[in-house]
């Protein structure tokens, strides 16, 4: 009887002593608290006419109320254009800003423009991008590659203006241009 108190007693002390220590884990900053997360996330958003306009998906967010930031890992972003032109982007991580407002991708951007008309593909890769969906304008500061077909161009930061189809170089730009064959 003795031996099972002192097992009792040793168990609540133990308790006692975990539920009084603090963790040392835990967030102790506003900007480090999360508020919620979700898992495998799909949203897909239509327009007035019940036309596909966009399309995310990433397999983990969370949100932080303090900062009005969303934290997004590898997200798939689909924009769709009234001509059906389809722009993606991609990344390792984002940072959703100001509730949405801007859209912060880091480390292995890669963003593509489709165009059902021509089937052309341009693909433009670099490593930091920031998104304004309202006015659909994509920019960076740092270096840019940007391939067409076997057209490949190497620049210091860009602007590119999706509902335009737009891409502006902002600085350092060098090209390979290889004509189409005469057949």
């Amino acid at each position: 009887m003795k031996k099972l108190l002192t097992i009792v007693i040793t168990g609540l002390l133990s308790l006692l002593v975990f539920f009084i220590t603090p963790a040392t884990d835990l967030p102790t900053k506003p900007e480090q608290i999360i508020d919620y997360e979700v898992r495998k996330l799909d949203v897909s958003r239509f327009d007035e006419n019940g036309l596909l306009i966009s399309q995310v998906h990433t397999p983990y967010l969370k949100h932080n109320q303090t900062l009005k930031q969303h934290f997004l890992t590898t997200p798939h972003i689909k924009l769709l254009q009234p001509d059906n032109t389809e722009w993606t982007i991609t990344s390792k991580v984002a940072n959703s800003i100001h509730d949405g407002k801007l859209i912060s991708f880091d480390d292995n951007v890669i963003v593509e423009q489709r165009s059902p008309q021509t089937e052309i593909i341009t693909i433009l890769t670099t490593s930091h991008l920031l998104y304004d969906p309202k006015n659909e304008i994509a920019s960076t500061d740092t270096s840019v590659h940007i391939q067409q077909g076997n057209n490949q161009i190497d620049a210091s930061g860009m602007k590119v203006t999706m509902k335009d189809k737009h891409i502006e170089l902002l600085g350092k730009a060098r090209g390979y241009y290889e004509p189409t064959k005469a057949s």
